[in-house]
């Protein structure tokens, strides 16, 4: 009897708005790459290779938001297409910078960059792919660490759930025997409520954690906003600290909103 050899997962690396930071993150896996190269089939990965193909699809990772209705459509016919979809990093999560539209007019804004801003098909309001489809894993970071990416890729082969850490970013701060900015040197840091993964890179280099890991389980944020609001910091300012990269994460946008009807009452 003839054995039948094993077809590899047929998988998608997918980009809608975004900067292309978070494929970047999987190519720097120069050391884990062979491996991953060698237990999946990677069909369409338009970054780093010439043909592309259709679906179906065993496994996605889609990097970038939801900025334009086209990419709506594109987004949903890939789910159906898909078996495993993850959310590959902060744009595709929370919907990354390109959330700042969601505090702004849009309007205003098209008319302050392009010439014929009547011709753009652009959404008032960006989120991440869970906005229009079901994502069966997300993976934050801006970029996301290349480690995690490589971690979730093998345990989809080894067909595990992955378990990323979501304690905060004090964590790290600790183990890499960093002195706490917040407390000591009174900066304004996010790490309190920023989730782990880039290994404290900020606070490392005495500059205060700005959330671009999103939120920690649990995550406190109107708490940590009454700090900065004792250390000194204006209402404004507070708005400014937690609208960077993951704004339209639900912990950092309630604060955000709160604070920002608090300014305009203060006018």
């Amino acid at each position: 009897m003839t054995k039948q050899k094993k077809t590899k997962p047929r998988v998608a690396i997918y980009k809608f708005t975004s900067c292309s930071g978070c494929q970047q993150a999987l190519l720097n896996a120069e050391h884990d790459l062979p491996d991953i190269l060698g237990a999946l089939d990677i069909v369409y990965f338009k970054e780093a290779r010439r043909d592309n193909f259709g679906g179906p699809y065993d496994l996605a990772l889609v990097e970038g938001s939801i900025s334009v209705s086209e990419e709506i459509e594109i987004l949903k016919e890939l789910r159906k297409e898909t078996k495993t979809l993850i959310a590959m990093g902060a744009c595709a999560v929370y919907g990354g910078p390109q959330a700042l539209r969601n505090w702004t007019n849009m309007d205003e804004l098209k008319k302050s960059s392009y010439r014929t801003p009547e011709h753009l098909d652009t959404l008032n309001w960006t989120g991440g792919i869970g906005t229009y489809v079901p994502v069966d894993y997300s993976i934050p970071g801006c970029g996301p660490s290349t480690a995690q990416l490589v971690e979730v890729i093998a345990n989809f082969v080894q067909g595990r759930l992955p378990d990323l850490p979501r304690h905060s970013v004090c964590v790290d701060c600790k183990l890499a025997d960093n002195v706490c900015l917040l407390v000591a040197d009174n900066k304004s840091c996010l790490g309190p409520v920023t989730a782990a993964g880039c290994g404290a890179a900020c606070p490392s280099n005495n500059r205060g954690c700005y959330g671009c890991f999103g939120p920690m389980n649990a995550a406190n944020g109107m708490a940590l906003a009454r700090v900065f609001e004792k250390m000194g910091n204006s209402a404004e300012d507070i708005v400014l600290l937690f609208r960077n990269q993951t704004s339209n994460a639900e912990a950092f946008r309630e604060v955000s909103l709160a604070y920002a009807q608090k300014r305009r009452m203060a006018a």
